[in-house]
């Protein structure tokens, strides 16, 4: 028996130009979560998005400090003579929500975070980034999620948060240039 040597799989194309690196912006700036079942036939569509939130199918949070670190890669060895493989990956975002309600007292940005953590299941996820690229939908992730509070009265209190989800590829994103109506901003 001869085994395939994987060389029949075709090099990728070249994606630099002989101008140099151009480096890109970074920073997620907000989060939004789709009804699991809810699919866009367009995820850069201003009216697909508008009616999904209209119809409660998608929430977007308020504006975020966030970033996303490299993921993490499982390993296993599966031959002697052989270096590890890698079998699987985890993603991640992380962020921080400084948001408040706007009637002192009022709970929603709680809520809003509460109701996710309780039910990540029922959910899919997309953030964008601040120059306007949309990751997602991505399923089957879990979220921790906490109030924090800073030591003195110079600090603040805001929501600190993370999101994962298991993937081994880099979900390739959509450039958009949504308008969410809580504060009327571009992403």
């Amino acid at each position: 028996m001869i085994c395939d040597s994987g060389c029949a799989v075709a090099l990728p194309f070249p994606y630099s130009n002989a101008c140099g690196a151009v480096p890109l912006p970074g920073g997620i700036n907000r989060i939004a979560f789709l009804q699991c079942d809810h699919d866009f036939t367009d995820i850069t569509d201003q009216a697909e998005w508008d009616a999904a939130i209209a119809a409660g199918e998608a929430v977007v949070s308020g504006i975020l400090l966030g970033s996303k670190p490299k993921g993490t890669f499982q390993k296993k060895r599966v031959s002697s003579c052989s270096p590890e493989r890698v079998i699987g990956g985890e993603k991640s975002i992380v962020f921080q929500d400084s948001n408040r309600s706007e009637v002192h007292g009022d709970c929603s940005i709680y809520e809003f975070w509460n109701t996710i953590l309780a039910n990540p299941a029922a959910y899919r996820v997309v953030f964008f980034t601040c120059d306007g690229y949309a990751y997602g939908p991505i399923d089957g992730f879990t979220l921790e999620v906490d109030d924090q509070i800073e030591d003195t009265s110079e600090g603040i209190k805001f929501i600190d948060g993370s999101i994962s989800w298991n993937s081994l590829t880099m979900t390739c994103p959509e450039l958009t240039d949504l308008v969410f109506d809580q504060d009327s901003s571009v992403i």
